[in-house]
C-alpha cells in the first residue's frame, strides 16, 4: 500500500488491455500473456504508447503502477524461470525514455508495486521459504 493509502496496481487479464496514466498522456497495451508455470503470474508483451520507451524483448507482468504525476511506470519483468523465478522491477521514465532496474528478485516474484507520497516506490516480493518482503526504491532527481 502506498503512502497515500491506495494500492496503485492492476491485475491485468484478457487478450489485450489498455491502461492510461493518471494524466492520460500515456497508455500501455498489454498482450500475448503466457503462464510459465501452472498457477504462476502471467508475463507477456507491453507497448507504451506516446512514449519513447522501448519494451521490445521484455517479458513484462501483471503488476504495474504509474507514479501519481505520470512521470514513471513501474512494472514487473520475468528474467528467467528455471527452478525458481528470477524477476525484477523495471521503472520507465515515460517522457524521457529512460529505464531503471529498481529491484532484482531471485528467487521469487513481485507481488505489489505502489508509489508513496514522498515519490518513492514500494515493492513487495514473495518466495515460499522467505515469505513476503518489502523493498523501497527512489528515483535520482
Amino acid at each position: 500500500m502506498g503512502g497515500d493509502g491506495h494500492t496503485h496496481h492492476w491485475l491485468i487479464t484478457g487478450a489485450v488491455l489498455f491502461v492510461k496514466s493518471p494524466d492520460s498522456r500515456f497508455e500501455i497495451r498489454v498482450f500475448e500473456k503466457t503462464e510459465y508455470r501452472m498457477g504462476s503470474p502471467q508475463y507477456g508483451r507491453v507497448d507504451i504508447l506516446n512514449s519513447p520507451c522501448d519494451t521490445e524483448g521484455y517479458r513484462l507482468g501483471e503488476i504495474l503502477a504509474f507514479s501519481p504525476d505520470s512521470r514513471f511506470l513501474a512494472i514487473d519483468e520475468l528474467v528467467s524461470w528455471r527452478h525458481h523465478p528470477h524477476t525484477r522491477v523495471i521503472v520507465f521514465e515515460l517522457a524521457a525514455g529512460n529505464e531503471f532496474v529498481a529491484h532484482e528478485q531471485t528467487p521469487g516474484i513481485i507481488t505489489s508495486l505502489s508509489w508513496n507520497n514522498d515519490g518513492s516506490l514500494s515493492i513487495t516480493t514473495f518466495f515460499g521459504e522467505f515469505g513476503a518482503r518489502q523493498r523501497k526504491w527512489s528515483p535520482a532527481d
